[in-house]
């Protein structure tokens, strides 16, 4: 990195559709990053939702699976492009939301 570069923030954040608390706050902060001003580092966001309904969220079927799937490849993609400095990604409350992200984590982790 050179010294007028500024470091990469990558913030993994379910965005809504579908609207529920973890989307909303996802937006929210979203919001507030675009509404802070100039910062001394780049932002740059990851939608880490898988846009299946509520009522599919948190099941362990083949729709969520090949979802996952598929946001771990772009993710993958996302980390070799990107190189960020530091990622983000929340905790799910619930035990397969809690398997998902580890994934991301892990993946990142492995990224350094």
């Amino acid at each position: 990195m050179t010294p007028q570069q500024k470091p990469l923030f990558l913030l993994c954040l379910p965005l809504p559709p579908p609207y529920s608390g973890e989307e909303t706050l996802g937006l929210t902060l979203r919001k507030a990053f675009q509404e802070m001003g100039p910062l001394p580092y780049c932002l740059s966001y990851f939608d880490i939702s898988n846009k299946q309904s509520n009522e599919k969220r948190g099941k362990f079927h083949f729709g969520n699976i090949c979802a996952v799937g598929k946001l771990l490849f772009v993710f993958l993609i996302t980390l070799f492009r990107k190189k960020p400095f530091v990622v983000y990604i929340p905790i799910a409350q619930n035990f397969f939301g809690f398997l998902k992200y580890s994934l991301f984590i892990l993946i990142a982790t492995l990224f350094k």
